[in-house]
């Protein structure tokens, strides 16, 4: 099913930016993302961001702005446009939360802090091009 709009979460703290490795068991995959995902009804936006990042990591966190906007110009992924929101943790404590859709098949499997300006430490799964593009759009938007 194709959704008009990912709210995401730019966390960052220290240098460092959450991400957050899903795995798909039904394509034995893995790989990266922001905290975030699709609005449920009568939400807007930046309520999605949150609440999708609470059920997620655990954190309760205030929007602080829109960081940046992404198209999906490919249509390879179920979302139209990505909204990504710098956000600030103001309760609760990171732990892996959970994958509300297609829990069988997706699962939350880590949530790190990675140095987002300091790419020597990224792993491979860091330049995924579905990942990579967030991170350096964070970088741009953030050295501002």
């Amino acid at each position: 099913m194709e959704r008009f709009a990912r709210c995401q979460t730019v966390i960052f703290q220290n240098d460092h930016i959450l991400l957050l490795r899903h795995v798909n068991f039904t394509r034995g995959t893995s790989y990266w993302w922001l905290p975030g995902g699709g609005q449920e009804e009568g939400e807007s936006f930046e309520q999605a961001a949150v609440r999708e990042t609470r059920e997620e990591t655990n954190l309760i966190v205030r929007v602080d702005r829109l960081l940046f906007e992404l198209e999906n110009l490919e249509r390879k992924h179920h979302y139209q446009k990505y909204l990504s929101f710098l956000a600030t943790p103001i309760g609760g404590e990171l732990s892996i939360g959970f994958e509300g859709e297609e829990p069988n098949a997706n699962r939350l499997q880590e949530a790190r802090w990675v140095p987002l300006w300091d790419e020597s430490t990224w792993e491979s799964g860091f330049y995924e091009p579905h990942i990579y593009e967030m991170l350096v759009r964070s970088q741009q938007e953030l050295a501002r």
